[in-house]
């Protein structure tokens, strides 16, 4: 553990912003080690380095090369290909894979959210693309080796493999979905090896149980998601939020924001006025509420929002939205149906054809977008995700859940079935919706995951990022203490119940 806090990097995002700073201090004081940060932009170096933390930091650097290089000309082929083949080689991942997580050159791969607002970096071709990688990763190539990082904080998938390959230590501050707890995880991809761990060595017995089975912290609450949405969705207001673009770009360019360069205006203007379009579609007639289902049993599948972290980055092997539905669709047997659900966010995005294609097949269904989600995991059978936070909230009540994504942290559950194959499907449904697995264990095991979490993370209170300062005082201390212990029992086995 004492090794890893030699030299410390920490890139901070501009939610996290205060919150580390403090983490960094106390990391400084107990340690006397080399903290280096890493952000964004130039401006933000300039204002960390003379700013009221300036002598906590060794080093303060803009480690965001990679949009700057997307614009570059000139390129030699030869030279950037043979670059990115070594890494791909010495990595064993293709720049491709990268590219998933990637919302703007990675747009492609966004199979359901064709209409996300296009930018300038989108625009690059493939040569810039591979050069853009080859820039960014031998940035943190040469930053781990000429600083002597040994551990390094982040939520990034190519500091995560660099990392990885020269013997960083890799710790990411997670979002468990549970309240605001949050937690630190060994990879991007989310799999919770501390969560786990630690529900291995809860004994299988009753644990208290306080009443509460939502994952989501309080200021994502589905209800206000739904209010929010709609309050976005009314003309009045989308004419107020095109003033508020304009205004904010024409700040951003007296600034010099490098962000002013980033996503074109009048794409965003366009999503309003289809978020708008497609907010009340899926209000309409076309689509139904949980009363419509009252005596029909049903697989719930909750719709992510595209391009998104939980499908990218989390899910990189699978992130085929209408495959999963259509596969489910398939497999269902005769009498139950599978509802799917859309989320605000997600309106607006989609395909013009998209939800056409749902109503197209004969045992789908369409739920209303006011229906919240924890209600429609109530009364259905079971939940069907790749990487939702639905599955976990079916996983805390009971249910039974079909995951097609490799890495979320509940899929260890005895009530999870991860689906890898599209050949296993109907096994995996019909032990779905025949009750085929013991219920009583499942809440046992639902409140030992609780348990948990709580045992693992750090609670952020009301911290929202409208307020990043809302977070508790004592946060940055437990989180402290939290990530020595996670360096300490990184390489316990994960024990596996009788």
């Amino acid at each position: 553990m004492s090794d890893s806090l030699k030299s410390v990097a920490i890139v901070v995002n501009s939610y996290f912003g205060p919150f580390m700073m403090q983490l960094a201090q106390i990391i400084k004081d107990h340690h006397d080690c080399d903290v280096h940060l890493y952000c964004k932009s130039d401006i933000l170096v300039t204002n960390y380095r003379s700013g009221p933390h300036a002598r906590l930091f060794a080093s303060v650097s803009n480690f965001m090369l990679f949009p700057m290089a997307l614009r570059d000309a000139g390129l030699n082929e030869t030279k950037e290909f043979k670059a990115a083949q070594d890494r791909e080689e010495r990595f064993s991942i293709t720049y491709n894979t990268l590219a998933v997580s990637n919302r703007h050159i990675g747009r492609g791969y966004a199979l359901g959210g064709f209409h996300h607002p296009g930018s300038r970096y989108s625009e690059a071709s493939y040569l810039q693309m591979v050069h853009a990688y080859n820039v960014q990763l031998e940035f943190w190539e040469r930053e781990f080796c000429d600083k002597g990082i040994t551990l390094v904080l982040a939520d990034n998938k190519e500091i995560a493999l660099v990392a990885s390959h020269m013997g960083v230590v890799y710790r990411s501050m997670a979002r468990a979905r549970y309240k605001n707890y949050h937690y630190w995880e060994e990879a991007e991809t989310r799999e919770a090896k501390s969560i786990q761990q630690a529900f291995h060595k809860i004994p299988p017995c009753q644990i208290k149980d306080e009443g509460q089975t939502r994952s989501l912290p309080p200021y994502m609450a589905g209800r206000e998601i739904i209010k929010r949405a709609m309050k976005r969705a009314n003309r009045f207001n989308i004419y107020k939020r095109i003033g508020y673009l304009y205004l904010r770009q024409i700040w951003w360019l007296i600034k010099g924001y490098e962000k002013a360069k980033g996503y074109y205006i009048n794409d965003q203007v366009k999503q309003l006025f289809r978020q708008r379009r497609d907010i009340q579609r899926m209000l309409g007639s076309e689509t139904v509420g949980l009363e419509q289902l009252a005596d029909t049993p049903f697989v719930y599948y909750p719709l992510h929002t595209e391009p998104e972290q939980s499908l990218g980055q989390i899910s990189p092997e699978f992130f085929f939205q209408l495959a999963a539905i259509a596969a489910l669709s398939r497999d269902l047997p005769v009498g139950v149906k599978l509802a799917v659900k859309d989320v605000p966010m997600a309106c607006g995005r989609r395909p013009d054809n998209f939800y056409d294609q749902l109503f197209r097949f004969k045992n789908v269904v369409v739920l209303n977008i006011a229906v919240p989600g924890p209600e429609a995991i109530k009364r259905a059978i079971g939940v069907a995700t790749i990487a939702g936070t639905g599955g976990l909230e079916a996983a805390l009540l009971a249910k039974p859940v079909i995951s097609f994504g490799r890495h979320n942290p509940y899929n260890f559950l005895p009530h999870v079935e991860v689906n890898l194959d599209f050949g296993d499907l109907p096994r995996q449904i019909q032990w779905m919706v025949s009750g085929g697995f013991d219920q009583a264990r499942a809440r046992g095991d639902a409140k030992r995951f609780i348990e948990a979490v709580k045992r693992v993370s750090f609670d952020m209170g009301e911290f929202d990022y409208f307020d990043l300062e809302s977070f508790p005082k004592e946060a940055p201390r437990s989180a402290y203490e939290l990530l020595l212990l996670s360096l300490t029992t990184a390489e316990e086995p994960a024990d596996i119940d009788a």
